[in-house]
């Protein structure tokens, strides 16, 4: 198995883990809170795909991002700035509360698609590339668009797309993942306290 073969597997189980927990998930539990001062499921499950979406689409391959177009761009807050990083609870909760479910789901699917697109067209050299990615972000005219992405950017600078995409694309969202999914078995009841 190649490198690119294996990435797209990851990202394939990684989209997989997602459904499994957002797929059933009522419309009043999507806005809820398990446990407090903890995000609300709605914003956490869009902040996934927003992650992905900047960090390949803008920030390692320098393009617009998927939510920049239709119909993303006027599905409710899926296109709001930034990828909900050093926002305030009040803030993570006003843009949850904007987000119907469907729609961040089908746009998970579509930046999970892009993805698998485009990792089948690299090599085990293109992997080694380390992008530029502040240009890349100004080349995808996302500077004043996604002042937030400035910070997450000089963070990420001088790592290998292989790195990026093993690092914040598949190991920071599995966290979060496992993060929901203990935060759902909560709200279910399924996890009793030890008290």
């Amino acid at each position: 198995m190649n490198s690119t073969t294996l990435l797209q597997r990851q990202f394939q189980m990684l989209n997989d883990a997602f459904h499994d927990i957002a797929d059933d998930l009522t419309d009043i539990e999507w806005l809820r809170r398990a446990v407090p001062d903890t995000n609300l499921f709605g914003f956490i499950l869009w902040h996934l795909p927003r992650t992905q979406d900047a960090i390949i689409h803008i920030l390692i391959r320098g393009e617009a991002s998927v939510v920049g177009a239709e119909p993303w761009m006027s599905r409710g807050g899926l296109a709001t700035p930034g990828i909900g990083f050093g926002s305030t609870l009040a803030e993570t909760d006003q843009l949850a509360c904007s987000l119907q479910k469907t729609a961040v789901l089908e746009y998970a699917d579509a930046v999970h698609q892009s993805i698998l697109s485009w990792l089948s067209t690299l090599s085990a050299d293109d992997l080694d590339l380390v992008p530029n990615l502040l240009a890349h972000a100004e080349q995808a005219g996302a500077p004043d668009l996604y002042p937030a992405l400035r910070s997450t950017a000089l963070d990420l600078e001088g790592r290998p797309v292989w790195g990026l995409l093993a690092g914040t694309c598949l190991s920071h969202l599995r966290a979060h993942l496992a993060e929901l999914d203990l935060l759902k078995r909560i709200l279910r009841g399924q996890v009793r306290s030890s008290e």
